[in-house]
């Protein structure tokens, strides 16, 4: 079916709940009500609260919705429902951005708490998004156990959107197997939840996927049918980019059947409405298959062009996927056109991206099973201890009755000192060993947060060069545009000032930075909070640089502030915590 589809099909609908809520009305109003009632909440109320308008705003302000979890995750660490719901937020929001790992530590944590808990709720949406990662793994058989039982969680607490989330994305994975009958089977039934619950926009999505499975079963007719009933269920909501991807759809399969102008009309539709909501992945998607059509009728030049603009969005996006797609296009059309070397060139980039993509998938693999395979071992060597000692409590036992029967009351008293003795020896034996293996984790502990602790110096000096290869940046475009050659790039160098000046900060870097702090000291933030609330957001990040012992200069560079400002920073910080100095300021917090 077309390709853009291969995208939901790999990742499914993540946390489809959240995009429904945040295109509809209600959920809107509901939105504007949370933001002015949280100031006036308390408590764990309050946690609830900026949990639930975080979970609202992943799909529309990720940035936002991260702030707002993490504040919710520092407010009370002892509430364990609001950490729960937290720790869900950040881990769906870094799925959505592809920090699988991330994403799993925090499923890590999330999991076990939610069933402690006995947190239904919770933990199909934990299983949503568990699931999601799995499937990107290729683990489709432990991917449908979760959304087999996160479908039932949702359907116990009466939550039909979670619910409908969960069957759409068991459709997708029955899909991925070509299980078609089964997913069919999923889908239908999803869709008569949707649409006896008025659901037009999940109706929709369920006809999207049921469009896969009619192509899948060479039923274009059907598949074309399906798509347009999502398409005016789109519309009629005012999604654009799923519009987007039921136009694009529409024309891969008027392009199958010959009917180039159409499939041509509908794609250009489905690049005007891509370009509106700044979808590049769409917009990559329906470049190279507009350079299909051009292909097709031999239009080569005209292809290359679209092809190449096709390319570029991919790299400006980073997506291996599309690149690789892109690049064996590129291949497959110099071939045709007769260019032989440029297309080995072509088809050799395309391997190096293959590779370089199950290099990773691999090495994803070997990491599971490594850990897997480390669980075995330990599990095994505790049964074995386990058994030693039980053979070793047998034989003293049989040793004891023996000498009982041979010795009578002078052998009995022997065996009962030389029974103390062992007792006693095998006390120590088994002390030693625990001192040794704690002393062998604690070892391990303390070289993992070596590790890590360089990890986040290493990311502050990242931050540190960037922030100052932007600054010389400036002030050679205002060298360049006070000389000579000014006039020659007016135009392009006023665009280029223009964005310089007004590039925002770059937040997902310090987030970035912020989340390696906190594995790093995980208590720095909340200890620091306690003796003095009266920190803001600034003075915090602010400490945050002074406790990895970075210099003024240096934490300048990193807040792209200036090297006085940054001086004056700290004195301000050490006054208003009642500090004689800022010597004594650092140190307090070095110590903290």
């Amino acid at each position: 079916m077309p390709l853009i589809l291969s995208r939901h099909l790999l990742i499914g609908f993540i946390l489809v709940l959240l995009t429904t809520a945040a295109r509809d009305l209600k959920a809107q109003n509901e939105r504007d009500s949370l933001r002015r009632i949280i100031p006036q909440l308390k408590g764990i109320r309050q946690i609830d609260a900026i949990n639930h308008l975080a979970s609202y705003l992943l799909t529309i302000d990720p940035d936002q919705s991260d702030s707002l979890a993490t504040t919710a995750l520092s407010m009370n660490p002892n509430y364990s429902r609001g950490t729960v719901k937290s720790w869900l937020v950040l881990a769906t929001m870094h799925s959505q951005q592809r920090n699988t790992q991330k994403a799993d530590s925090l499923l890590d944590l999330a999991i076990p708490l939610a069933r402690k808990l006995d947190d239904d709720k919770s933990m199909t949406m934990a299983l949503l998004t568990r699931g999601v990662l799995r499937s990107r793994k290729g683990q489709h058989a432990e991917a449908l156990e979760d959304h087999i039982q996160g479908a039932r969680l949702a359907k116990s607490v009466g939550d039909v959107d979670l619910e409908l989330s969960h069957l759409l994305n068991i459709g997708s994975l029955k899909q991925l197997v070509n299980d078609l009958e089964g997913a069919e089977k999923y889908l239908r039934e999803a869709l008569d939840i949707s649409q006896s619950s008025g659901l037009r926009f999940r109706s929709g999505q369920v006809y999207v996927n049921l469009a896969v499975v009619a192509y899948k079963k060479d039923d274009l007719d059907l598949s074309i049918d399906y798509n347009n009933k999502a398409l005016a269920l789109f519309e009629a909501e005012g999604d654009k980019s799923q519009a987007a991807i039921c136009l694009n759809n529409l024309g891969f399969a008027y392009n199958i059947l010959g009917q180039h102008d159409t499939a041509i009309a509908y794609y250009d539709r489905a690049m005007e409405l891509s370009l509106s909501v700044n979808d590049k992945f769409g917009v990559t998607t329906v470049l190279l298959n507009q350079a299909r059509i051009l292909k097709d009728v031999m239009r080569y030049y005209m292809a290359e062009s679209k092809a190449s603009e096709a390319l570029n969005m991919a790299e400006g996006i980073n997506d291996q996927f599309s690149k690789s797609r892109v690049r064996l296009f590129l291949a497959e059309l110099f071939e045709a056109s007769g260019d032989h070397t440029r297309a080995l060139a072509q088809f050799k980039a395309y391997k190096t991206l293959e590779d370089s993509i199950a290099e990773k998938a691999n090495r994803d693999k070997m990491a599971e099973l490594t850990a897997e395979f480390e669980l075995e071992r330990k599990e095994d060597e505790l049964q074995l201890s386990r058994e030693r000692v039980r053979l070793l409590g047998t034989r003293q036992v049989l040793l004891v009755s023996i000498l009982l029967l041979m010795l009578a009351v002078v052998s009995a008293i022997w065996i009962f000192y030389r029974s103390k003795v062992r007792k006693v020896r095998m006390q120590k034996e088994l002390a030693e060993v625990e001192r040794k293996h704690q002393q062998l984790l604690s070892m391990q502990l303390s070289q993992e947060l070596k590790i890590k602790e360089k990890e986040l110096l290493a990311y502050a000096g990242e931050l540190s060069r960037q922030n100052a290869l932007m600054t010389d940046l400036e002030v050679k475009m205002e060298a360049w545009e006070n000389s000579k050659y000014h006039e020659v790039g007016k135009e392009l160098i006023k665009r280029l000032s223009e964005q310089v000046q007004r590039r925002p900060t770059d937040y997902l870097s310090w987030r970035e930075f912020r989340l390696k702090f906190d594995e790093v000291h995980p208590t720095f933030i909340s200890g620091l909070v306690e003796q003095f609330p009266q920190l803001t957001a600034y003075e915090r990040d602010f400490a945050c640089l002074i406790k990895i012992n970075l210099s003024n200069k240096e934490v300048a560079q990193i807040l792209n502030i200036s090297y006085d400002s940054s001086k004056k920073s700290i004195q301000r910080l050490y006054r208003k915590l009642g500090f004689p100095s800022a010597e004594e300021l650092r140190s307090f917090i070095l110590k903290l």
